[in-house]
Formats: structure tokens, sequence, C-alpha cells
């Protein structure tokens, strides 16, 4: 695969858990004021993801799409010799952010501070 589709794939992929994100947060946002677990947040749920993803994918592909070819750009010409390896590096960067985000969004977890504390707890050991 050339490198221009694997741009395009990398910036369909972050623009995709963007959206997911931003659809999680309103879904939080919109649960604190309807019970889970009926008919009704079903139906809710649904209009979310059509409200939120469709308009978001557009907004999300047309900002991240200028946003993450330049990111993906600067981490290219970070590494000057192979831009491939730029692209999954940027790549890998922008999952590990959002990993992060998904994390503390979902599940109230702290992945930095967790992750911070465990290699404390290693070094004491060592």
């Amino acid at each position: 695969m050339d490198l221009r589709k694997e741009t395009k794939y990398a910036v369909y992929i972050i623009s995709v858990l963007i959206a997911s994100l931003v659809g999680v947060l309103v879904g939080k946002f919109i649960y604190q004021y309807v019970p889970k677990g009926t008919y009704f947040s079903v139906l809710i749920e649904m209009i979310i993801l059509v409200l939120v993803f469709v308009p978001i994918i557009k907004l999300v592909e047309f900002i991240t799409e200028k946003a993450t070819k330049q990111y993906v750009e600067t981490v290219k010409k970070i590494t000057k010799k192979n831009k491939r390896k730029g692209l999954y590096v940027a790549i890998i960067l922008a999952f590990f952010t959002l990993f992060v985000l998904f994390a503390l969004v979902l599940y109230d977890l702290n992945f930095l501070k967790d992750a911070y504390e465990y290699f404390v707890m290693l070094w004491k050991q060592v």
C-alpha cells in the first residue's frame, strides 16, 4: 500500500475515534437525565449516534484531515529518512492519546497516574 493511502486511513481512523469520544461524552451528559437500560435510552442512544456521528465525522474529517495531515507531515519531517515510520509513529501517538482519553471518560481511569505509580513501585523494588 502506498503512503498516501496509509495517510488517508490514518486520518479516517483518528476521525472515527474522535467522533466516538464525542459521542461518549454526549451520551454521559444525557444519561444524567435519562435512566439507562430502558427502551427510551436505546432510542436516545440511536439518536445520539446519528446526530453525533454523521455531522461529527464530516466536521472532524474536515478539521482533523487538515490537522492530522499537518501532524503527520511534522512527524514525517522529524523522522526524515523514513516517512512511513513517521506515519506509524504519528498513528501510535494519536491512538495512545485517544486511549488515555477513552479510559478517563468511560471508566474514570487515569492511565498516566496509574502508570506513574506502577513505575515508582517497580523502581522502589529494584
